[in-house]
C-alpha cells in the first residue's frame, strides 16, 4: 500500500497556550509514523517536544491574516509555496489550527477542538479564529470533532458539513504515575485540590477563588495551581477574596511531576464555563484522584460517572460540591467509577481512527469543491 503523505502545519508546536491541541497531535503522530509520511512545518523554534520519526521543515514566518504584511509575506514566500505545491501536491494538509493551505485544490483534515468562538463570543475577542474556522472548514474534506458535544454543536454553525464530520475522541495514556517524581514541598504536608492549566476568561478562575473563601469550602484544605505565573489581577483578587494563604502555585510542571499531584491530591477541580473536552479529567482519573466538575454536557460525556458536578456559577456549590468529596464512602465509590470510565478513552484509539481517515481520503483522492 502506497504510504499516506500527510502535511502537518505546527503552530500548536510553537507556543505554549495550546497545550492540549499540541498533545492530540503529539499523540497521533507518534503512533502512526511508521504508517504516516508525515512532514511538519515549523516557521519558528518549537516550545513542545516533536514526534521521533517526522520530516520536520521550516516554513515562512506566521503573521495574523488581518495584517497588511502577508501580502508582502506571500511575495517572499511564492518559491517555498511552489517548492510545497510540487513536492506535496498529493499530500493531505492538517493544521494544528485552522492554518490555510498554501497549496489550491488539495486535499485537507480540519480538527474541531471546541466551539467556544461561536457560542462565547461574548467572553473574548474571537473573531480572527472564527474567520480561519471558516475557511478552513470550507475547504476540508473531512472535519474530526474530539466530542460528541463538540460535534453536536459544530453542526448547529456548519450543518452543511454535518456528513463530513466523526468524531474521534481524546486519551489519558501519556500521563502515568512516577515514584520518583518530585514535586513542590508544599504538596507533601497539606491536603489540597488540584487546579491545572488555562485560567483567562472562560476558564473561570475567578469563581474558583471564589469558592475557596466560602464557609462550605473545608477549612484545612488548600488549592494547589498548575500553570504559568499569577498575574498583577489576578494575585490582587486573591488577596481581595483573602484566601493567600490557602493557594499555592506550584508553576510548571513535568508530565511525571503533573501525575504525581494528581495521586497526592482530594480531588481535581475543573470550574470552565465552557470546553471542548476536558483532557485533565482523564488526567485526573488516571492519577488515582476524582474530578469536581462544571454541569456543562461535555463534562459529563468525559467524567461520566466517575466524577462529581457543581454550578461553576455558584462558588458556593463548588466549595460544597469539595467538601462532599472528603466522605471517603463517596470517594471510593467515584474512584473505582472513574477507572471504569477511562476504558473509555484510548489515544491508540484516536490515531487508529485518525489514521483510517487519512488512508480514506487518500485512496479516493477527493478534492475540495468550495473554495471560496
Amino acid at each position: 500500500m502506497k504510504k499516506t503523505k500527510v502535511l502537518i502545519d505546527g503552530a500548536a508546536f510553537e507556543n505554549n497556550s495550546q497545550i492540549g491541541i499540541w498533545r492530540l497531535f503529539f499523540e497521533v503522530m507518534s503512533r502512526t509514523a511508521s504508517e504516516v509520511d508525515y512532514t511538519l512545518l515549523l516557521s519558528s523554534e518549537p516550545l513542545q517536544p516533536l514526534p521521533r520519526n517526522v520530516r520536520v521543515m521550516s516554513w515562512s514566518k506566521r503573521y495574523d491574516p488581518e495584517s497588511r504584511r502577508r501580502h508582502y509575506r506571500r511575495a517572499l514566500d511564492w518559491p517555498l509555496v511552489r517548492r510545497i505545491e510540487r513536492d506535496y501536491r498529493d499530500a493531505i494538509w492538517h493544521s494544528t489550527f485552522f492554518t490555510a493551505d498554501p497549496r489550491r485544490n488539495c486535499l485537507s483534515v480540519v480538527t474541531v477542538f471546541d466551539m467556544i468562538a461561536e457560542t462565547g463570543y461574548a467572553i473574548g475577542p474571537y473573531l480572527a479564529q472564527r474567520n480561519l474556522k471558516i475557511a478552513a472548514i470550507a475547504n476540508a474534506n473531512a472535519i474530526l470533532a474530539i466530542s460528541n458535544t463538540t460535534a453536536q454543536q459544530f453542526k448547529r454553525f456548519f450543518p452543511g458539513s454535518s456528513l463530513k464530520t466523526q468524531v474521534i475522541r481524546l486519551g489519558h495514556e501519556h500521563l502515568t504515575v512516577v515514584p520518583s517524581a518530585t514535586v513542590s514541598a508544599v504538596t507533601e504536608s497539606k491536603n489540597y485540590c488540584l487546579f491545572v492549566g488555562g485560567r483567562y476568561a472562560y476558564k473561570n478562575f475567578c469563581g474558583m477563588v471564589e469558592a475557596v473563601g466560602m464557609s462550605e469550602w473545608p477549612s484545612h484544605l488548600h488549592l494547589v495551581v498548575v500553570g504559568a505565573p499569577f498575574d498583577d489581577a489576578e494575585k490582587a483578587w486573591i488577596n481581595a477574596v483573602g484566601v493567600s494563604e490557602k493557594i499555592e502555585h506550584v508553576g510548571k510542571v513535568s508530565d511525571e511531576q503533573l501525575a504525581m499531584l494528581y495521586q497526592r491530591s482530594d480531588g481535581f477541580v475543573f470550574p470552565s464555563l465552557m470546553e471542548g473536552f476536558g483532557i485533565p479529567i482523564l488526567e485526573a482519573q488516571a492519577g488515582g484522584t476524582v474530578p469536581l466538575l462544571s454541569d456543562i454536557p461535555v463534562f459529563h460525556e468525559v467524567g461520566g460517572s466517575g466524577a462529581l458536578y457543581f454550578d461553576p456559577h455558584s462558588p458556593p456549590s463548588i466549595a460544597a460540591t469539595v467538601s462532599r468529596l472528603l466522605d471517603p464512602a463517596v470517594r471510593n465509590s467515584l474512584l473505582q467509577h472513574a477507572a471504569a470510565n477511562l476504558q473509555r478513552f484510548s489515544w491508540d484509539d484516536a490515531a487508529k481512527l485518525t489514521l483510517k481517515c487519512y488512508r480514506s481520503l487518500f485512496s479516493r483522492d477527493l478534492r475540495p469543491v468550495n473554495h471560496s
